[in-house]
């Protein structure tokens, strides 16, 4: 179906799946205001009935990516939204995605660089895509320069995924070195004199696999996806504790994936494919049914957003059963 028509019909039935360019959209995280439970996250803006995910704010607060995916989940392109004069501009493609399949955006603490994955070739002159490396890019002039692959020993002839980045610049991120046929694996990659050594974590976090790993700043907190859910672990007396469940305040029955923290760790991001009740007794008619598919809450993935306190409450329970 052409896109011209798709958007179409998407108007004739109300549908909110494009953004509101007329919206004027301000203050901290576009105005909108997070709960303790779990919420979609910008709904008609950010979270609108198309494929997205992923959350990333800049430390500053004044700018966001986010990923957005076709319906096969195949290729990705980074979009960026840009305060300036105290209002949100964008949605818009970002200055170097576009071209490749390029995922997962993560900001360093410093917020000088972000990091994503990406399929791009290493030699620009080659127009074959490989398997998702790790890139970078960094500020320049105001705006992010051109995307720098991490390399060895971290990017290989596998695909490297989901990474987050210390305030050291270490990296965790997830693949599957070890087993090219199976499920990924979180590993950790440190920077010593210049170089990264690559390790992967213990049982206590990988005896399921692991895939889509957040760190705190600090290197104290994982938030990681294991076999559909998201799970939690804690480094205590510099250990990491043994991974357990965000719990229903989180997980669904469906898949949910890509945690991230905002800047200021007063919020908890996640993507969610959950989906509105389709099976009530209710008739409806053609439009109405077209319209619950299009809109957000339809299975495609939506970002959804909480306050982050109910973690430390978690942190505290764990703490008190290694007690015991």
């Amino acid at each position: 179906m052409k896109l011209s028509y798709y958007v179409a019909i998407m108007v004739l039935i109300g549908c909110k799946s494009i953004p509101n360019d007329n919206l004027q959209l301000k203050g901290d995280y576009f105005g909108f205001e997070a709960d303790t439970i779990s919420q979609k996250f910008g709904e008609g803006i950010i979270s609108t009935g198309l494929p997205e995910l992923n959350a990333a704010f800049s430390p500053d607060g004044k700018e966001f990516f986010y990923s957005l995916t076709n319906y096969g989940h195949d290729h990705f392109v980074l979009v960026r939204y840009v305060q300036k004069n105290g209002l949100w501009q964008g949605p818009e493609v970002a200055p170097f995605s576009g071209k490749y399949s390029d995922a997962d955006p993560f900001y360093s603490p410093d917020g000088e660089k972000l990091y994503f994955i990406s399929r791009r070739p290493l030699d620009e002159a080659d127009s074959v895509p490989k398997d998702f490396d790790i890139w970078y890019v960094e500020k320049e002039n105001g705006d992010w320069g051109r995307p720098v692959n991490v390399g060895l020993p971290v990017n290989s002839e596998r695909s490297e995924y989901y990474v987050s980045v210390t305030r050291d610049y270490t990296l965790y991120y997830s693949t599957n070195y070890e087993d090219p046929g199976g499920q990924g694996f979180i590993h950790r990659a440190k920077l010593v004199e210049g170089k990264y050594q690559v390790e992967k974590l213990g049982e206590e976090i990988n005896d399921t696999g692991g895939g889509d790993v957040y760190v705190s700043p600090d290197e104290d907190l994982l938030i990681f996806g294991a076999r559909g859910d998201l799970h939690v672990s804690f480094k205590v007396n510099d250990m990491w504790t043994k991974h357990v469940s965000l719990g229903n305040k989180i997980n669904s029955e469906s898949y949910d994936y890509c945690p991230i923290m905002s800047p200021d760790g007063k919020y908890f991001f996640f993507t969610s494919f959950r989906s509105n009740d389709f099976n009530t007794q209710e008739e409806k008619s053609y439009t109405e049914y077209v319209n619950m598919l299009a809109n957000n809450g339809n299975g495609a993935g939506d970002v959804y957003w909480i306050k982050s306190d109910f973690i430390e409450k978690i942190k505290a329970q764990v703490i008190q059963q290694m007690k015991k």
